[in-house]
């Protein structure tokens, strides 16, 4: 009767430690895992977010430049090729403004003062000023000249209704100006009112 006893003592004892031993490295395997990836998403790892910490060292100015146009002067005023400073409201009515399968997207004249809407397709002053207003594509190209081929919100981190200030060198398209951006400057709400 002692020895079974002492059979069961042991058997049990053993047979949890054998247990224990794949569940403690279980637990150390998934601790480790946790530690690798954490801080570590499929934007900040991966080759694109390269490509856009690249991109946002080289293109994003912190000083508001000085001289800024409208997008209604920069075309009044047009000349092929020169460098432009304008700034507008990333912005494309009920569609995204950013293209899909290059980095580009287009922006709009900065609303008047007093009209500064999330939405300003919720303001008839807006619709009205908007149907008129001269809107500009800016693409962002390599240094081949080869428009980059993933969105512009994704490697700068943009967002709709953002206001932001661009420089570079023009051309056109129809009635629509084409920057290739070699400066970007984004405004706090404050500056935009101005």
């Amino acid at each position: 009767m002692r020895s079974t006893a002492l059979n069961r003592f042991w058997v049990s004892q053993y047979s949890s430690s054998a247990e224990q031993v794949p569940m403690m490295g279980y637990w150390w395997a998934c601790l480790l895992v946790f530690i690798l990836c954490s801080g570590c998403d499929q934007k900040q790892c991966g080759p694109d977010d390269m490509l856009g910490q690249q991109l946002r060292q080289k293109l994003y100015v912190e000083k508001q430049p000085a001289s800024i146009s409208s997008i209604r002067y920069a075309y009044d005023s047009f000349v092929e090729g020169q460098t432009i400073t304008i700034a507008g409201r990333i912005y494309a009515d009920s569609i995204s403004p950013f293209d899909a399968n290059e980095a580009s997207f287009t922006i709009i004249e900065l609303p008047k003062p007093g009209h500064n809407h999330e939405d300003p397709g919720d303001c008839p002053f807006c619709k009205r000023e908007m149907k008129n207003a001269k809107i500009a594509i800016v693409k962002i190209l390599d240094d081949q000249g080869i428009a980059i081929a993933q969105p512009a919100d994704q490697l700068l981190d943009l967002i709709k209704n953002q206001d932001i200030v661009v420089t570079g060198p023009v051309s056109r398209g129809g009635e629509t100006l084409i920057v290739q951006l070699q400066g970007l400057h984004l405004l706090s709400p404050g500056a935009a009112e101005s």
